[in-house]
């Protein structure tokens, strides 16, 4: 595994983000350079408790590289939190869209659930 994870670190971009720091916001307007409205930048806040953590923009830094290499494999940076804590759509209509998704269709095998539990 160690030469598969120093292969993707080498030839994608790796966020330094931490999920207990940041928040991963999508915006259309911030991702097209306009300014981000007032609503949105409270919300924005409200989603990121108030401050406490730093929101990170989804941008061209992180839309233009074929890879995003989450490096969860060290303390810093994992991602150790609930999806939905993490990623927030400033449109209501895709951020529902996404989270239904992953509640109906992603799932863990059964497997991996009765080997947790030994």
């Amino acid at each position: 595994c160690d030469v598969l994870f120093e292969k993707l670190r080498q030839s994608g971009i790796q966020p330094e983000m931490e999920g207990h720091k940041n928040c991963f916001i999508f915006d259309l307007e911030h991702f097209h350079g306009k300014e981000v409205s007032d609503d949105v930048k409270k919300r924005v806040d409200r989603f990121c408790d108030g401050g406490k953590r730093k929101a990170v923009y989804y941008d061209d830094e992180l839309h233009l590289p074929q890879l995003i290499h989450w490096n969860a494999g060290t303390h810093d940076f994992r991602l150790l939190n609930h999806f939905y804590a993490y990623l927030y759509f400033t449109d209501p209509k895709i951020d529902n869209f996404y989270k239904r998704f992953v509640r109906d269709f992603m799932h863990y095998k059964d497997n991996i659930y009765c080997a947790a539990g030994k």
